[in-house]
């Protein structure tokens, strides 16, 4: 599998996350986790790797506390709007991706 596949299949995992049972911050962190294998330099669409290394940013700012990550330690100081939000802007880089990214 190429690079761009695998990053692809791991944007696919992410996105798969976001629907089903379970609150946006669960789901968000779900997405989030499948997601730890990869960042902006494994994207051969450079723009698009720096999407991605800004939303891993967004969601990864605040220390971990005790147990947590600080992926859950991030999305539970977010509101129900901003993870939304992020969830959206998870939902439009994969499609950019999929119109951008090498078969």
């Amino acid at each position: 599998m190429s690079t761009d596949g695998y990053v692809r299949e791991k944007l696919a995992a992410g996105v798969s996350c976001l629907v089903g049972i379970g609150g946006i911050h669960s789901r968000l962190v779900n997405a989030f986790i499948s997601m730890t294998t990869i960042n902006g330099s494994n994207f051969s669409d450079e723009a698009l790797g720096k999407r991605f290394d800004a939303l891993y940013s967004r969601v990864t700012s605040v220390s971990a506390q005790g147990g947590e990550g600080t992926i859950q330690a991030t999305i539970n100081t977010m509101s129900d709007e901003d993870a939304s939000g992020v969830a959206h802007e998870l939902f439009d880089l994969y499609a950019s991706a999929l119109r951008a990214l090498k078969k």
